[in-house]
């Protein structure tokens, strides 16, 4: 009798839990376009008077989502009113210098986003070289004001020359 109550009961249990009931849930996201940059600083190194230029060259790593049409280009701190220049630590003269990137040279800054490089997101990092050069004998006549020592200047004081820029992504 045990036994059978024991059945009895487990085949109460099955039957009050026979029926099932289901409901059905969407799982969503939105990506919103996007884009990161990386990149080091560009070092000219040591600038010697006669050589012929100057230059140092980073990588612009850039990443933008899937499908995404981006731009980009090198926005001078002194943007508006001269050529990009470095700056002496101690004696403050300028040595002018001017990019290169999208197989164009850009000495001028008014105008810098009339000429960007441009390309369409893969989600995977993009390199794109950005050069910078010194050049003796360079003309600046695009310049909004004329530098007095145009190109490399030998009568500047010896010291550590600096600029800081920003690269500009429009998506």
């Amino acid at each position: 009798m045990k036994n059978f109550l024991i059945i009895l009961s487990m085949l109460l249990v099955q039957h009050s839990f026979a029926a099932t009931t289901s409901a059905t849930t969407q799982s969503k996201a939105t990506l919103s376009s996007s884009c990161q940059v990386q990149l080091n600083d560009i070092n000219l190194g040591s600038i010697t008077p006669g050589d012929p230029s100057s230059s140092g060259t980073t990588q612009v790593n850039i990443r933008c989502t899937k499908g995404t049409p981006y731009s980009w280009y090198p926005s001078f701190r002194q943007a508006g009113w001269d050529c990009p220049f470095l700056t002496g630590k101690n004696s403050g003269d300028k040595i002018y210098y001017m990019f290169y990137y999208a197989n164009h040279y850009q000495v001028y800054t008014s105008n810098m986003d009339v000429n960007p490089a441009t390309s369409t997101g893969t989600g995977d990092w993009t390199q794109s070289p950005l050069q910078a050069f010194v050049q003796p004998n360079q003309s600046y006549i695009t310049c909004p004001r004329k530098p007095t020592n145009a190109g490399f200047n030998p009568f500047v004081t010896p010291d550590v020359y600096s600029d800081s820029n920003s690269i500009v992504i429009n998506f």
